[in-house]
């Protein structure tokens, strides 16, 4: 098999080491000969002529037609965390007429919103925070972002 070596001495092919098969992967050796990455295709590769590949300084680079994608060095696309478990969702009924001036909370006794409009508007403002937030991460975990 032909071996082609890189500047940075990376190579493609050479022999197969004991126990590699013909499986259709590609192996990527250093100049020690040590197995540093192996490819695997599960079809055909095709590289148009007008694509450049680069391992800049700030990442890896994909340049076609004058449009350049960098994918930084930093990237991490490791799956996040569980979120923290939702608490019970709010229910409660709509106001008649939304009221988002909320006044200061009234210090007698006991405390509360100035006008029952105004503390209906705060707890439906809540709830709609909570099932946004409920969508979210089911979108997340969906995509496979985040844990379930």
């Amino acid at each position: 098999m032909s071996v082609t070596r890189f500047p940075t001495g990376i190579k493609l092919g050479g022999s197969s080491p004991a126990g590699e098969t013909s499986d259709g992967k590609i192996y990527i050796y250093n100049s020690s000969d040590a197995l540093v990455a192996t490819v695997t295709f599960n079809g055909n590769l095709t590289v148009p002529s007008n694509v450049t590949f680069a391992d800049g300084t700030t990442g890896f680079a994909i340049t076609q037609n004058g449009v350049t994608l960098t994918i930084p060095q930093n990237l991490n696309l490791a799956k996040a965390a569980k979120l923290t478990t939702a608490l019970t969702t709010i229910s409660c009924s709509a106001p008649s007429t939304p009221d988002y001036d909320i006044q200061d909370i009234t210090n007698s006794s006991p405390y509360g919103f100035k006008t029952a409009e105004e503390g209906q508007t705060v707890l439906t403002v809540i709830k709609n925070l909570q099932t946004r937030l409920a969508e979210l991460e089911s979108k997340l975990q969906t995509m496979g972002l985040l844990d379930t």
